[in-house]
């Protein structure tokens, strides 16, 4: 049942759960489900895995996950998969892009600054928002010079940046524009980025971890010239510090001005 879920329905008599009849199942066994009481259960959005009103089907995960987020509370978190489709775990789903026909393949899923939402960000820039995620525009349709690969909201949700693995940087809303590596040499390519929530600025993240800051952020420093056992996939602001933390694909962090946890 953790596994799989149940399906609620309005039909049998309270408290019943009706399955196929399998010898893995003794009748000990299933006794013991009566003595579970109805508030150990946990009751879960997952309506946009719904394949149709009609049946038990639920849409699956047609790639690998390419992307995690949460809100601020942390109670939960939603992942994302390269077709668009969104699982949400322990937080409402409001919504994916699963089943559409898309340009590009999803790279990345970013939280609202206050929970309430989501956007997914395609290779091509293409920009899909939900629940109180606001829609500010986007690069699909127009031509790029290397794919998006992140996506950065400002800190009150008014606007967000997009990131290409060239470095190039495109702002929509309420987001400043205050440079990017786009036609510079890079010794690695971007692989995404944050913002600060303390100056309203931002950084780009390349794969051997250089830093590049942006309009007030500050640099704290960076693994570039560093020897890595792998390479950074990520990054994350603290907004406490000002600081930063990167994340490496073997679980490595690496900490800037921000304090350090533990790692993978």
């Amino acid at each position: 049942m953790q596994r799989y879920g149940l399906i609620v329905a309005d039909n049998g008599s309270n408290w019943y759960f009706g399955g196929t009849a399998d010898p893995a199942w003794p009748l000990a066994l299933v006794d013991e489900l009566k003595q579970i009481p109805a508030g150990a259960f946990e009751a879960v959005d997952e309506s946009s895995l719904m394949v149709s009103p009609d049946s038990g089907q639920a849409r699956q995960f047609p790639g690998p996950v390419t992307g995690i987020a949460a809100p601020p509370s942390g109670a939960g978190y939603w992942l994302s998969d390269a077709a668009g489709a969104v699982s949400a775990h322990n937080v409402p789903s409001w919504g994916s892009m699963a089943g559409t026909p898309l340009n590009a393949p999803v790279t990345h899923i970013v939280s609202t600054p206050d929970g309430g939402g989501y956007w997914l960000v395609a290779a091509d820039g293409g920009t899909f928002s939900f629940g109180d995620a606001g829609f500010y525009g986007s690069m699909g349709g127009r031509p790029l010079n290397a794919p998006v690969v992140n996506m950065a909201p400002t800190p009150d949700g008014g606007g967000y940046w997009l990131v290409a693995s060239d470095g190039g940087v495109f702002a929509f809303g309420d987001a400043g524009f205050f440079g990017s590596m786009g036609g510079r040499h890079l010794n690695a390519p971007i692989v995404g980025m944050a913002a600060d929530p303390q100056t309203g600025g931002y950084w780009l993240v390349a794969s051997d971890g250089g830093i590049f800051a942006f309009g007030a952020a500050a640099f704290w420093g960076s693994t570039g010239a560093l020897r890595l056992v792998a390479p950074v996939v990520g990054m994350a602001a603290d907004g406490a510090t000002g600081g930063y933390w990167l994340v490496a694909s073997d679980g490595g962090v690496f900490s800037y001005d921000a304090p350090f946890y533990g790692a993978d």
